[in-house]
């Protein structure tokens, strides 16, 4: 048979297998007729067939294009899809995100190993040479004197609940920007997301150095860490995903690059999805409770409840190792 009589013979059923198509990508499937579901199946698998034929006999382009892209959307339409499971979803965020950051631990130390280190070097930076802080510190900071903001913000009170919710979701999502783009410069080998978290870093460095300078350590302190021990600590797993796609490039072991790159591309993902709700309970933490200062709350108690905070996040993220220890002890 060739070409021409080929498609003469067949191109009256594949537009029917069209026709049905439309009906169900428009309509569901569920808008067929008994008699319709059959014919659908049934030239569903003729022309998988004919795209079968085509490939082996004829090679034309287009022709095995056409066949393609209408197998494809039947099989859409066939295929099972995955349910959402509430009971999956919240086994992953109590169990299954927890043991993948402790698998993963290494590479999260080398994270806030980079971050930490670009604190530092801000720090001493601007401690050895103090015009350097303007330059890795942000404008509105150098422009106001840092015991002028802690008046201004003691003189502010408390901000509406409207205000606080605006805020909270500016925060939300400029934090998951800043994950996401950890996570992504993972491609470049890594080396992005080193100097992104040292980047970081290098800000955080710098801010407390100029706090410093007006013995206002302790104010500064109480404003960042009720929400930014956790903050850190998700934007540092961010960038331990993004590490791990490094590794699927710079490391495939004895697998292909492109297999062991998406092989660790679901880790990776999987990492920086776990870090969803932490973000979200950052920066509610970040638009409320950190925005007040004193003498509406105490440095004490915003530094307490850092460390509770604290306290917390890592228990859950230790969590399978706790329990381990607690079944060991009780065996």
């Amino acid at each position: 048979m060739d070409l021409a009589q080929f498609v003469s013979e067949k191109r009256q059923r594949w537009e029917a297998l069209e026709q049905l198509l439309k009906m169900a990508e428009t309509q569901g499937l569920s808008v067929l007729s008994i008699e319709q579901g059959k014919a659908f199946i049934r030239l569903y698998r003729l022309a998988s067939s004919d795209l079968v034929w085509v490939q082996a006999h004829a090679g034309f382009s287009e022709l095995v294009d056409y066949l393609n892209r209408l197998v494809a959307r039947s099989y859409a339409q066939v295929a099972p899809r995955p349910k959402l499971h509430i009971a999956a979803l919240f086994g992953f965020f109590l169990e299954g995100f927890p043991k993948l950051w402790v698998r993963e631990f290494r590479l999260f130390l080398l994270a806030v190993g980079l971050f930490f280190g670009g604190a530092a070097f801000g720090y001493l930076a601007a401690e050895s040479n103090p015009e350097l802080a303007h330059h890795v510190i942000p404008a509105d900071h150098v422009q106001t004197d840092p015991a002028q903001r802690a008046e201004q913000e003691a003189a502010r009170g408390v901000a509406s609940g409207d205000r606080q919710v605006v805020f909270a979701s500016f925060l939300f999502t400029h934090n998951i920007q800043v994950a996401i783009l950890c996570f992504c410069l993972g491609l470049t080998l890594g080396i992005g997301t080193a100097l992104m978290l040292f980047f970081n870093g290098l800000l955080l460095g710098g801010l407390a150095w100029v706090y410093a300078q007006k013995a206002l350590q302790a104010w500064f302190w109480a404003w960042i860490l009720p929400h930014g021990l956790v903050e850190i600590t998700v934007i540092c797993i961010a960038g331990a995903a993004g590490f791990v796609l490094a590794r699927g490039i710079v490391s495939p072991k004895d697998k292909k690059r492109s297999s062991a790159l998406y092989t660790e591309s679901k880790t990776a993902t999987q990492l920086l999805l776990g870090t969803f709700p932490l973000f979200v309970y950052a920066g509610i933490i970040e638009a409320t409770l950190s925005q007040i200062h004193p003498p509406q709350l105490s440095i004490a108690f915003k530094l307490g409840f850092a460390l509770f905070s604290g306290l917390l996040v890592y228990a859950y993220l230790l969590s399978p190792l706790l329990r381990s220890l607690w079944r060991k002890r009780n065996t």
